[in-house]
């Protein structure tokens, strides 16, 4: 599996929208948006994100809110 269908599956599998995904990863909608139709690949820092994002919810447990910075 390539680090792209990893990065797609993962949010596929835990968001409704592709909006709710970048929520939680603390990025533009646009970001994720480009994730899918190929026109940008996910970073290594990404990966480890949605990969720990994964982890926290197997637990039971929901991350929790983005930091709003000024």
């Amino acid at each position: 599996m390539t680090r792209d269908e990893y990065v797609k599956q993962q949010l596929s599998k835990h968001y409704p929208t592709q909006t709710a995904a970048a929520k939680d990863l603390g990025v533009e909608e646009n970001t994720v948006r480009r994730y899918f139709n190929n026109l940008r690949k996910p970073g290594d820092a990404v990966c480890r994100a949605v990969q720990l994002l994964d982890f926290v919810r197997s637990l039971g447990l929901e991350p929790p809110e983005p930091i709003a910075f000024d």
